[in-house]
């Protein structure tokens, strides 16, 4: 131990002599450290740190496929949910629950809240209790219960204050006179993230097979069973209703999964996993060009440890005092690392935190991550030192003392130096390759809307059964709004929908009139919207074939709809979609059958597909609100204000003038709207950047170095050609071309590791080539140019350098 502190003592001492080299590798190890304990924190939060719940590990999520129809991912009916529960034993009791808006009113203002109906089982399933109050009754869940209500520590907060006295009290949720009974702790929000929560009613004979509700399906495995053997219960299951219902539940098989696989899915999960591993290769760099300067350190202290050796140091003792530095530097390296780390993750957390993630999802720099650190810095200073130990350790004691100068000819460093900047660009090659990929896939969403988003106010409300049961309530509703925004001061023009551009909206199967679809899934999909008049204009767009909705197109009429380009252009190719028939939708089993409706006009693609879809199908059509009136809709305005929110509390009072019990929610511009969309690309395409950006920094710092370090080393030599007859111009090529050779060697590689970066962010691409040539093609040329400018400083100054000054180089 006495020698560990003798050895870090003298270590200290010598970096502190070099404050130039000590600095920049301080730099490059904090660099490259920092941004993988960022990513790291990022991976663990999202993908390993798991529900906060006891034994979380062993929560399952249940679900139902069909691969025969190529259907993956399937909510489990409410007929099928009773079934399964009846006749499993893997589970301690299957639970279920769906999500959605829970409008509280009567005791205070209106207000949206993220809700859950769900089984009166689940606390029990998850082993939490409520802070105060009590749990959901198995009776709860009957028909006709009373409805009690669940408050999240965060509504009990902001809407109460806090008050115990709260249990108890009467509200109205979703239009229906409510109790509530039990606050949950802080923190709480399951499923995902969810601020209130009602019993999860269930009625058999509500809900015939094939019609109704689906269900999200979780519970936890009893002691002593496996994964793989609830599994194949739940297959077994499946495959007997299947066969006991084959009209319905053909072909349908079950999929169980570890809960938090069910809500980040494969894609983020893959990105995430090529991230951290493209921040790894950063810390690569950092590692190689501190091994560099550490080889330069060493090369000039030859002499320094040939004397040690010839006086008695072992090997092993001048490798491990060599060592003691590089772990110094690389702990020094480390500070600085944590500092970029905890700056990193904040600024992620701000960018993420209105995309609402799952709740168990935590970013930060805990001890954790802290221990990933601490791995990392030493594996780091142990890569960083190992090489240049060796090298200075095995110099020949005679040769180095023999030598007048500073020992330094006897520590060869070509062969490293050569490959160190090679890897520097392979490296940096693939990853700008990979951020240049990422950000081009942004641009190219941005470009998938095309519409005039400037001005538009968009907010959504929501009309539940209780309040609207049927279609012309819902159409008075509507309409009445509508009315009375297109009346307000500064409105231009006002327009409700079920779907704004870029943000999604619903799929649907559609029959064409003399079509021949020998199974459901043959028929074509597309997305659609219900509009009413006024929507193409509210977005200054135009119908450019036929006409848009009128007064005339209500629920007594002709049903109408409307077709954009694409889908007319996939239905009818080369010709007139106007006039054609089609059915929007499936009618479930005992359901008359959907109506023929009528083309009347063709629109331009609005962005009916969400920006974030990676595989887009802009095939859509809009459905008069008047004939099918929906329970969830937005108002889109455009103003003449240049900041539309401002409209906010005049839309609330339009609202809350027809039902002062329905809240405004999710209000934002358009442009918002738009963005939020593709937040998931341009969140990691700024990442991909940083790494970028990081991997050129360094590349370009060791390239410099590199090369400045071989022309110093060759001054004696440059200044015995200069004095012999070669010009400047001949010693500045002769530096260029040995640059030049190692990067064309390693843009080469670059490009062998580019090609499959390419191929892992594919899924993750719209529009955009893996192996987009104008994006290797810009890399190419921008590593070309960073090469030469690095090579070219050091090969000027050499080439200005004074023989006679050259050749006395000592």
């Amino acid at each position: 131990m006495t020698g560990l502190f003798r050895d870090l003592r003298f270590g200290i001492r010598t970096l502190i002599k070099t404050p130039g080299h000590t600095l920049a590798a301080v730099l490059a190890l904090g660099l490259g450290l920092g941004l993988s304990t960022a990513m790291f924190s990022i991976v663990y939060g999202a993908l390993l740190r798991g529900l906060p719940f006891e034994a979380s590990e062993r929560l399952m999520h249940i679900e139902n496929n069909n691969p025969s129809r190529d259907q993956s991912s399937l909510e489990v009916s409410v007929p099928d949910f009773i079934e399964m529960q009846a006749r499993q034993r893997s589970f301690e009791d299957l639970a279920a629950f769906y999500t959605g808006s829970i409008n509280l009113s009567g005791d205070e203002r209106p207000e949206r809240y993220s809700g859950a109906h769900i089984s009166s089982a689940f606390l029990q399933t998850l082993r939490v209790k409520p802070l105060l109050g009590r749990a959901f009754l198995p009776e709860e869940e009957g028909p006709g219960a009373a409805p009690v209500v669940l408050l999240s520590w965060g509504a009990w907060q902001s809407r109460y204050n806090g008050d115990p006295a709260v249990l108890g009290r009467s509200i109205r949720a979703n239009s229906m006179a409510a109790t509530i009974v039990g606050v949950m702790p802080q923190g709480f929000a399951f499923p995902i993230n969810q601020e209130l929560w009602m019993p999860l009613r269930l009625d058999p004979l509500k809900e015939p097979r094939g019609q109704g509700a689906t269900l999200e399906v979780f519970s936890r495995l009893k002691d002593g069973v496996t994964e793989e053997q609830a599994r194949a219960e739940m297959q077994s299951i499946t495959k007997a209703l299947a066969a006991e219902f084959p009209e319905t539940n053909e072909g349908r098989g079950a999929v169980l999964k570890p809960y938090t696989d069910e809500y980040v899915g494969d894609e983020p999960r893959a990105l995430l996993s090529v991230m951290l591993g493209a921040c790894l290769f950063v810390l690569l760099l950092a590692c190689a060009n501190v091994a560099s300067l550490l080889m330069a350190r060493a090369s000039k202290r030859t002499r320094e440890i040939a004397i040690r050796s010839a006086l008695g140091a072992a090997r092993r003792r001048l490798i491990g005092q060599l060592l003691t530095e590089s772990v110094v530097l690389a702990l020094a390296g480390a500070v600085l690392g944590v500092i970029l780390a905890m700056v990193g993750v904040r600024l992620f957390n701000t960018a993420i935190a209105d995309t609402d993630p799952p709740f168990w999802i935590k970013i930060a720099v805990d001890p954790i991550a802290l221990l990933f650190t601490l791995g990392a810095t030493l594996v780091a200073g142990l890569i960083s030192g190992l090489l240049p130990a060796f090298q200075a350790s095995r110099a020949d004691v005679n040769e180095v003392l023999k030598d007048e100068g500073r020992g330094s000819s006897s520590l060869r460093m070509g062969a490293f130096t050569r490959a160190v900047v090679i890897f520097e660009m392979a490296v940096s090659c693939a990853l700008l390759v990979g951020a240049g990929l990422m950000v081009k896939n942004v641009v190219q969403l941005g470009d998938r809307v095309e519409i005039s988003t400037g001005n538009l106010f968009t907010a959504r409300v929501a009309l539940f059964d209780e309040a609207y049961p049927d279609t012309a309530k819902r159409t008075r509703f509507w309409e009445d709004l509508l009315r009375r925004l297109s009346e307000e001061p500064g409105v231009e023009t006002a327009a409700i929908t079920t779907s704004l551009p870029g943000g999604g909206s619903a799929m649907t199967r559609l029959q064409v009139e003399g079509g021949v679809y020998p199974k459901p899934e043959d028929r074509p999909a597309a997305h659609v919207a219900w509009i009413t008049p006024g929507f193409f204009e509210t977005l200054n767009e135009k119908v450019v074939q036929g006409r848009d909705f009128e007064a005339r197109d209500i629920e007594s009429g002709l049903p109408v709809v409307i077709v954009n380009r694409t889908l007319a252009d996939k239905l009818w190719p080369r010709q007139d979609a106007l006039g054609r028939r089609i059915q929007v939708g499936t009618a479930a089993p005992g359901e008359p059958a959907k109506p023929w409706r009528t083309v009347v006009g063709v629109v331009p693609d609005l962005g009916m597909e969400n920006l974030g879809d990676t595989e887009p199908e802009p095939e859509g059509l809009y459905v008069p609100v008047a004939q099918d009136a929906p329970n969830f809709a937005n108002m889109m305005v455009r103003t003449r204000d240049a900041n539309p929110l401002s409209f906010t509390n005049r839309a609330r009072a339009n609202v809350s003038a027809l039902d002062p019990d329905l809240p405004v929610y999710f209000v934002y511009t358009l442009q918002q709207v738009v963005d939020r969309a593709g937040f998931f690309h341009k969140i990691f395409a700024t990442l991909f950047s940083v790494f970028g950006l990081a991997a050129l920094v360094l590349a370009t710092v060791g390239i410099y170095g590199v090369i400045a370090f071989s022309v110093q080393q060759r001054t004696q030599e440059i200044g015995i050609r200069m004095a012999l007859g070669a010009h400047q111009g001949n010693v500045l090529r002769l530096i260029l071309r040995q640059g030049m050779m190692q990067l064309v060697v390693g843009l080469a590689l670059g490009l062998l590791l580019a090609w499959p970066m390419g191929l892992l962010l594919r899924s993750f691409l719209v529009g955009v080539s893996p192996h987009d040539p104008l994006t290797f093609s810009g890399v190419c040329l921008l590593l070309a140019l960073v090469a030469l400018l690095a090579c070219w400083i050091p090969g000027r100054r050499a080439s200005r350098t004074s023989p006679l000054v050259a050749i006395r180089y000592d």
